[in-house]
């Protein structure tokens, strides 16, 4: 009958959402840009929120207009302020060849044609009033990121969306625009023979905006990723490729429950003849003890973060050796073990949910 019980109680645990909703939202969505990132919040005006707190993206006087198509000259300034150049565009004197520019969109046509990222439409003509395609804007980030015109080797686009837009619909909206320019964020900054950043980074290495500004940013739009990033073991929170917040402590293993709709995750440690249980903001990293358990006699003890019903958390405490585990509660700063050396037969696979590091 215990068994029975305890095997009900974790159906149940396993089966039940959590209450909490910190899970990126809109990760199916394709409201307005027709640009689908796998795995970030794909609301147009959420990415444009971002682009815009970050120097890259600014609206006109009636918003962001993020429904309404792109010209090519909005795309020349949209480009230069997504590579964190309108500074040094502005300043300078950047000549061109074309005679359809309007003279508020010059400096920045002159400066993409004198760093060879756009031709023109032909020796004279930069075809600044026409309605930009997907693929166009895709072949300036990618020579902006690449060094090169392969935007689908490189990531930035997909020939379904080049379809979608340039053929089938015949019309590229800002939104899709600033759709792309959100999934370069996380792409490798490739050109002149770079491997070892992504864009963000490079971005950040610019000065143009900072670690900090990334974080408070793009919370929320793009997937937070924990990686072990030096000999310590510190547990670092990456976005966008970017480091931008790691434990004070080392030695954390085990983590469970970074892909749960909850602010907080789990690890553990070994120190000394204990394994201590932290909880880590999702965000902030900062670790909380919340349990120090003598090891087994044999081996250690590991935890699985199961689910949470209306406010309690569930943990499985593992004893490989032994074969056996303990369902925990943590409740109000409490944890409470409430099923001891639940074994399963011969077989079996012990319950655990996907980890992500």
């Amino acid at each position: 009958m215990k068994n029975l019980l305890s095997l009900t109680l974790i159906i149940i645990l396993l089966l039940t959402a959590p209450a909490q909703a910190v899970i990126l939202p809109n990760t199916n969505a394709h409201c307005l840009t027709g640009v689908h990132t796998a795995g970030i919040n794909n609301d147009a005006y959420e990415q444009a929120g971002m682009l815009k707190h970050l120097g890259l993206f600014q609206g006109t006087d009636k918003g962001f207009e993020l429904e309404r198509n792109m010209t090519r000259a909005e795309a020349a300034v949209m480009l230069v302020r997504f590579l964190g150049a309108e500074e040094r565009v502005l300043a300078g004197n950047w000549k061109h060849p074309f005679h359809d520019v309007p003279a508020w969109a010059g400096k920045y046509v002159g400066w993409l044609y004198q760093s060879g990222l756009t031709k023109g439409i032909s020796s004279n003509q930069y075809g600044a009033q026409k309605n930009t395609t997907l693929e166009q804007y895709a072949i300036f980030l990618s020579r902006a990121i690449a060094g090169n015109d392969d935007w689908q080797s490189n990531g930035i686009a997909t020939a379904e969306e080049v379809k979608l837009w340039d053929e089938e619909n015949r019309f590229f909206s800002r939104g899709a625009a600033v759709g792309l320019s959100t999934r370069a964020l996380s792409l490798t900054y490739t050109k002149n023979d770079n491997w070892s950043y992504s864009m963000a980074q490079y971005l950040i290495d610019k000065g143009v905006f900072s670690v900090e500004n990334l974080l408070q940013a793009a919370w929320g739009i793009l997937p937070p990723v924990y990686k072990y990033l030096d000999q310590e073991d510190h547990l670092y929170l990456t976005l966008a490729g970017v480091a931008v917040a790691k434990t004070d402590i080392g030695g954390l293993q085990h983590l469970s429950g970074t892909d749960s709709p909850l602010p907080y995750f789990y690890a553990c440690r070994q120190e000394g003849e204990y394994t201590q249980l932290y909880q880590i903001d999702a965000k902030s990293m900062e670790c909380s003890l919340i349990s120090s358990r003598k090891l087994p006699e044999s081996g250690s003890w590991a935890y699985t973060y199961v689910g949470s019903i209306s406010g309690v958390d569930y943990l499985f405490e593992h004893s490989y050796a032994n074969k056996t585990i303990n369902l925990l509660e943590f409740k109000a700063g409490q944890v409470l073990k409430l099923l001891s050396d639940f074994k399963f037969s011969q077989g079996e696979v012990y319950p655990s949910l996907k980890q992500n590091y």
